[in-house]
């Protein structure tokens, strides 16, 4: 039992990978190695999870390309 991690039931388990299928995709891309814990520790500094990080990212620069047309 790690620090932070919280334990689930079998029910919270089914209910959570229902969700996921139901409402997520996933997206899975490689990076060199030693960018991905550059990118994380980036993120982390300003207080972002590295997930969050990418998807803000890719959504401000469709915004501003989507403004520049």
């Amino acid at each position: 039992f790690r620090k932070g991690c919280i334990m689930y039931s079998e029910a919270g388990k089914r209910a959570t990978m229902k969700y996921q299928k139901n409402n997520l995709d996933t997206i899975t891309f490689r990076v060199p190695k030693g960018k991905r814990e550059e990118y994380r520790n980036y993120a982390e500094s300003i207080g972002l999870p590295l997930s969050t990080f990418i998807i803000k990212s890719i959504e401000e620069k469709m915004e501003k390309d989507n403004t520049n047309q």
